[in-house]
């Protein structure tokens, strides 16, 4: 069940809300990286890294890529998140490095 916030970002970014409870998910992965739950401003980091990534959805269409039958139906190939620029990709081996920043702080996310 979709929150009122998620809601408000799916209207405000275009983004279907589905996609934006997956964009929910990553940001909650990659806030744990940075902040323990029980930290005060644990929800902040989470709600400034959604936005974050729902701009960057909106700007990019990575609503095709969280929509691609192969992330869904591939067993063998992971997505991973970039915490530092915010792009996504799919990959079956870990990659070393960002594609799009050459940062190294990059999860994968399933």
């Amino acid at each position: 069940m979709p929150t009122p916030l998620l809601k408000k970002f799916a209207d405000k970014y275009n983004v279907p809300i589905e996609k934006m409870e997956k964009l929910w998910k990553i940001a909650k992965a990659a806030a744990t990286k940075y902040r323990d739950p029980s930290d005060v401003d644990y929800y902040a980091v989470t709600v400034g890294l959604l936005k974050k990534m729902a701009a960057k959805a909106k700007k990019e269409s990575l609503n095709a890529l969280l929509d691609s039958p192969s992330i869904s139906e591939s067993v063998n190939k992971d997505i991973y998140y970039c915490s530092s620029c915010g792009s996504m990709w799919e990959s079956s081996t870990p990659p070393g490095v960002c594609r799009e920043c050459d940062s190294k702080r990059i999860r994968a996310v399933s």
